[in-house]
C-alpha cells in the first residue's frame, strides 16, 4: 500500500530525465525498467511520474459479447488516487482501443497523472493528453476499432 510519503518521494525526483533514471537503475543491475521503444508519446513534451496501477487485457474471441464489458475497467478507474499512473498491458493487440477520452477524464478526476498502453488509444489525442497529462501508446486511432470486446483483469 502506498502512502502520501511515497507520492512526495516520487515528486521529489520528478525533474530527473528518463535516461538518468534508466542509467541509475542499470548501475544497480535492475535493467528493463523503462518503456519499450515501441511505445510513443501521444503528445510530445509532457512528463509525469507516479505509482503504477496495472491492468492486463485479453481479447474475448468467444461468440457472445460480455454482459457488462466495462465493469472491471470502471472499477479500476474508480480505485485510482492522486499520483497514480495507469499501465495497460494489451500484448500489442490493435483490434480495439483500450483507452480514450472518457477513461482519461475519469482517471484525471481521481488524480491520475497519465496512462501507458501497449495497444491502441483512441484520440483526439490532444484531449486525452489535456485530461490525463501524459499518454504513451503503441498506436492511436480515431475510432474504437472494435473487432472484439476486451476482457481485463487488474492488480491495483
Amino acid at each position: 500500500m502506498s502512502s502520501p510519503d511515497d507520492l512526495q518521494l516520487l515528486r521529489s525526483v520528478a525533474g530527473l530525465t528518463t535516461a538518468r533514471v534508466a542509467d541509475t537503475l542499470d548501475s544497480f543491475d535492475s535493467r528493463h525498467q523503462v518503456c519499450a521503444p515501441v511505445l510513443h508519446p501521444v503528445s510530445r513534451g509532457l512528463r509525469a511520474i507516479g505509482r503504477a496501477v496495472t491492468v492486463a487485457f485479453e481479447i474475448d474471441d468467444g461468440p457472445d459479447d460480455p454482459i457488462d464489458p466495462y465493469a472491471a475497467m470502471i472499477e479500476l478507474v474508480d480505485s485510482l488516487r492522486d499520483g497514480d499512473f495507469v499501465v495497460i498491458a494489451a500484448n500489442g493487440d490493435e483490434r480495439t482501443a483500450y483507452w480514450g477520452l472518457l477513461f482519461s477524464a475519469a482517471a484525471a478526476g481521481h488524480g491520475a497523472v497519465g496512462v501507458v498502453c501497449d495497444g491502441v488509444v483512441m484520440v483526439p489525442c490532444v484531449l486525452i493528453t489535456e485530461v490525463a497529462t501524459v499518454a504513451l501508446a503503441r498506436s492511436r486511432t480515431e475510432d474504437r476499432v472494435l473487432e472484439r470486446t476486451p476482457r481485463w483483469d487488474f492488480a491495483a
